[in-house]
């Protein structure tokens, strides 16, 4: 059987969209368009939780801490790199 390739997954709100880019090592990438934030990729782990943080990159190679909000759309909100992340 021949191997299928990955469909690609798009988010679309606002002006942003985040494209889903590869699966590995227990966690999922995406990369991110148009953000105000200048967010360019994060990585998701498939286990999060309401409060939890994954990572997002900004600028030229600066990792984020974002907290989640139970969706990729509400987590990526215009000052998500702004908020206060409380452990």
């Amino acid at each position: 059987m021949a191997a299928k390739s990955v469909i690609e997954k798009i988010i679309k709100f606002d002006s942003v969209r985040v494209i889903f880019s590869v699966r590995q090592l227990g966690h999922t990438d995406y990369d991110v368009l148009g953000h105000k934030q200048g967010i360019y990729r994060i990585k998701i782990l498939p286990f999060l939780k309401l409060g939890d943080t994954f990572c997002a990159y900004s600028g030229e190679s600066t990792k984020n801490d974002v907290l989640w909000l139970g969706s990729i759309e509400k987590s990526l909100h215009d000052t998500c790199l702004n908020s206060d992340i409380k452990p």
